[in-house]
């Protein structure tokens, strides 16, 4: 049943976010060819609308950016309200299905659109910086640097990439929990719901900057108390803490939206 659940809630939402990124890949070539060498010339010798095609058109592109972003947060902030907290949540839950699993299929999808932004824009932008002649100079580039970076933590290059690559997954599919959670925790307001999720969400975030930034401390100086070194290896010590910090935040606001969506469902 959840991958039913998982199949509807891509169905639903594919048709808003893949034209948004048909539209910035097509912004960003449109970026790219205006900014290439020969029409940029073209363009600073010509009518004053020429001139300020190329700025109004990077701004479009950054704003079309943000917008992509914006928009993934807000639709899945919104299915998630409206299909489980709203009036469409008295037909879900008659649904043969627990609450972990709407949960699950919300996140899942969710973090697979997040990520998906973070992927087309990271592409848009290499796009607009290179040529198809420098990408393999690019990729060679990026990966001695790389590599300069895992010398510093003492690991190898392919681990220390794929450790980052992990970082941002988790990023990716842990930054709409905190939302759902919110949204969960300000349903118990009954005549202000919306304004028991924006603080609830506040409240979350507050929470966590406080705690993440005690816990890197300690161990910053415990591993100074323990003449652990300055520099050597103590990167990848951060890096390993970021990931579990990251995987501990993002199963609580899992688990606290599913508690409540589970023992203290208000749909009236």
């Amino acid at each position: 049943m959840l991958g039913k659940l998982i199949k509807h809630e891509f169905k639903a939402t594919y048709r808003i976010f893949l034209p948004l990124y048909c539209a910035l890949l097509i912004l960003c070539v449109f970026v790219r060819f205006l900014y290439s060498n020969p029409v940029q010339r073209f363009t600073s010798s010509g009518h004053w609308l020429l001139v300020l095609l190329p700025i109004l058109v990077a701004i479009l592109y950054a704003l079309l950016m943000a917008v992509v972003f914006f928009v993934t947060l807000v639709v899945m902030s919104q299915r998630f309200s409206k299909n489980l907290l709203g009036d469409e949540g008295y037909l879900m839950y008659t649904l043969p299905v627990p609450s972990w699993q709407h949960v699950t299929s919300k996140s899942l999808v969710a973090g697979i659109w997040m990520f998906a932004s973070c992927a087309i824009a990271v592409s848009s932008i290499v796009v607009i910086q290179l040529q198809f002649s420098t990408l393999s100079a690019f990729w060679r580039d990026f990966w001695e640097a790389m590599g300069y970076i895992a010398k510093d933590f003492e690991i190898s290059t392919p681990l220390f990439a794929i450790e980052l690559l992990i970082l941002c997954v988790l990023f990716a599919f842990s930054a709409i929990l905190p939302f759902f959670a919110a949204i969960s925790l300000g349903q118990l307001w009954r005549q202000h719901r919306v304004l028991g999720a924006i603080l609830s969400y506040v409240g979350f975030i507050i929470a966590q900057q406080i705690i993440t930034a005690l816990i890197y401390q300690g161990v910053y100086y415990a591993l100074r108390m323990d003449n652990y070194p300055a520099v050597d290896g103590a990167g990848h010590i951060m890096l390993l803490l970021t990931i579990a910090l990251a995987v501990l935040f993002g199963a609580g606001y899992f688990l606290l939206a599913n508690g409540l969506l589970s023992k203290k469902l208000n749909l009236e």
